[in-house]
């Protein structure tokens, strides 16, 4: 299955399904701090280290030692964190160190003291007369991954529309989907990230374990933000600073690091991304292909016993007037994302973009189809008439041709804008009458 033809397929499918998803976020369990004593304001006190796989109580043993405080914890959450801050309010880090329960801390000059909060006490009296971390404040861009049952949760689909929202560090999403808003990662992202017409930001911290794909939104991957997967932007624009990481992250980690010390020495290459070629990678690849390959065949199997003459009709256009066809596909699949961002601006146009994409997607399908019969037929029209082998024989090329690098990208792009102009040079291969004329 062509990759273009494939994302669009998946976009669709994205946009099928988001106007059942309820809207909800799930969040890791933070320790919620009530500060007593001379805390100083936030802008004052800054800390900037990295650490990785260090138990709670160490991990905040060497916050303190790069603050300058004296501290001493009561009874931490357990577990290990994974953590790199640059430039955040001490208060803030330690707040997210501490992991669950309710503490309160106190401080005296230099000397903190965190102890948890009695059961019995009654938070809403207490915190009334203790000074509050300020809620203007950004979210904190540290990156904390507790070991606990508690941060491997799946989190819960988000969609946002026409609006501007905010997942803090502390939030777990599963699957995100943006329609005409924008929206900033600090947090983590468990499946995929979808934009139509909109924007995303992934903040250093940030991570998104699936696919980020873009259909004519924009995306900017910040220092520090990381994502798993591929990206895919269909009439969109993508933003990669050099220290984000796409890909599989390096698995030898630096646990004690300052980012400081990283400038000095040139070490930072060991956060690179890189990929693990394996047997079992390589057998998974091409079996997805071989699989995709089968369903586009069965497909325009379906389509040639139902409706061949309309198939016949692409196929001709192809063969005729190849370029042309290009050239159109070229134009009308421009003119196509720009008309479903336009839709997907307003909530009432967005249905009338499901509907556009889900039939431009059926057609632009019909269209690979008829290619590659013509393509099949090129080859075999002298041995057999029939339209089922032509196909077969296509989807065999194509198979083979899209998997040679680079080679196989220029391939696809050609087969999908050819087939998606044949689509509109013979109006949706006849469906769409002529203009002005009449059923005599």
């Amino acid at each position: 299955m062509p990759r273009a033809a494939s994302t669009l397929l998946r976009g669709s499918l994205a946009l099928l399904l988001v106007l059942a998803v309820m809207l909800g976020n799930a969040r890791l369990s933070l320790a919620d701090m009530r500060r007593e004593g001379d805390w100083p304001a936030e802008n004052q006190e800054l800390v900037s280290f990295s650490a990785a796989g260090l138990p709670r109580a160490e991990a905040i043993q060497r916050l303190a030692d790069k603050v300058g405080w004296s501290v001493v914890v009561d009874s931490p959450s357990p577990g290990n964190v994974d953590v790199r801050v640059t430039k955040q309010p001490a208060a803030r880090v330690l707040e997210l160190l501490l992991g669950s329960g309710d503490f309160i801390a106190r401080r005296q000059s230099s000397l903190v003291s965190i102890t948890r909060r009695p059961a019995t006490a009654a938070p809403a009296q207490s915190d009334a007369a203790a000074p509050a971390p300020s809620s203007a404040a950004p979210p904190s861009a540290a990156s904390v991954s507790p070991s606990s049952s508690s941060a491997s949760g799946r989190g819960r689909d988000r969609v946002v529309t026409g609006q501007s929202v905010i997942i803090k560090s502390a939030e777990i999403v599963h699957d995100l989907a943006i329609f005409g808003g924008s929206a900033q990662v600090y947090g983590r992202v468990t499946g995929d990230a979808s934009v139509f017409g909109g924007s995303l930001t992934v903040e250093p911290g940030g991570h998104v374990e699936g696919d980020l794909t873009t259909f004519g939104g924009s995306v900017h991957l910040k220092d520090g933000a990381r994502l798993d997967g591929d990206v895919t932007a269909l009439g969109g624009s993508v933003k990669r600073d050099s220290k984000a990481i796409v890909g599989e992250a390096d698995d030898e980690s630096t646990s004690d690091t300052d980012p400081d010390d990283d400038d000095e020495k040139g070490s930072g290459k060991s956060n690179a991304a890189r990929r693990v070629i394996s047997f079992g990678s390589v057998a998974s690849s091409v079996g997805s292909a071989i699989t995709r390959t089968a369903l586009l065949f069965a497909f325009g199997v379906i389509l040639w016993a139902l409706s061949n003459r309309r198939i016949e009709a692409l196929q001709t256009e192809v063969i005729a007037r190849p370029m042309r066809a290009f050239a159109i596909g070229s134009v009308a699949l421009i003119a196509a994302l720009a008309f479903v961002v336009a839709l997907c601006v307003t909530l009432v146009g967005i249905p009338l973009a499901l509907v556009a994409v889900s039939v431009a997607v059926f057609g632009a399908y019909a269209g690979v189809c008829a290619a590659l019969t013509a393509a099949g037929a090129a080859l075999l029209r002298h041995k057999t008439s029939s339209p089922y082998v032509h196909l077969g024989v296509g989807c065999v090329l194509y198979l083979l041709l899209s998997s040679i690098p680079f080679v196989g990208t220029f391939v696809t792009v050609i087969v999908v804008l050819v087939g998606f102009g044949a689509l509109v040079a013979t109006r949706a291969a006849g469906f769409v009458p002529r203009h002005g004329a009449t059923s005599g």
